[in-house]
């Protein structure tokens, strides 16, 4: 309530809506800044739907027990085999068809290129780039940078196979 008095405070001193004044308040992605745009020019209808989709989203979190904002950067075609104790940062970027399964954690600042796999128990705890077609080991810890194509596995996570992995990937964009 209290983010919601500032919103209507700040839309009072010159913002022109409730959402662009909780932009301010909260770090909000354009995309989703422009999806609830669409929703407050429809007035007190627009508002329940807006309202009503946060409450989904809400509600999918704790059901999943998952944490993934509205706000974050993912590219389509992301999988979630099984959506249980995923945790993503907002401010992660993740590139298009990536497939994640349980238990992942994605930090603040990583890049994920497209198409990685992440598998069960993996952690991304700093802010690092993660490049195309690459696969991350169960229960690895990535600290460095993963190459294109390449496969990290162990604590901390250690690259493997870096030339086979890049044959295969050439191999697949034929």
């Amino acid at each position: 309530w209290i983010l919601v008095f500032l919103a209507l405070s700040i839309r009072f001193l010159g913002e022109r809506s409730i959402t662009q004044s909780l932009a301010l308040l909260q770090n909000i992605s354009p995309k989703y800044l422009y999806s609830l745009q669409k929703w407050d020019a429809l007035g007190i209808l627009g508002f329940f739907f807006c309202k009503s989709s946060v409450f989904q989203h809400r509600f999918w979190s704790v059901v999943t027990g998952s944490e993934i904002p509205l706000n974050c950067q993912l590219g389509g075609g992301f999988v979630l085999l099984h959506t249980n104790g995923i945790v993503i940062n907002p401010k992660a970027t993740i590139g298009p068809n990536c497939m994640f399964l349980q238990q992942v954690t994605v930090v603040s600042g990583v890049k994920i290129g497209g198409n990685v796999v992440i598998c069960s128990g993996a952690k991304v705890i700093r802010p690092i780039t993660i490049g195309d077609h690459a696969k991350i080991g169960a229960n690895a810890v990535v600290l460095d940078d993963i190459p294109i194509g390449a496969t990290a596995v162990g604590v901390p996570a250690r690259i493997v196979n870096l030339k086979e992995s890049l044959i295969h990937v050439a191999d697949n964009s034929k």
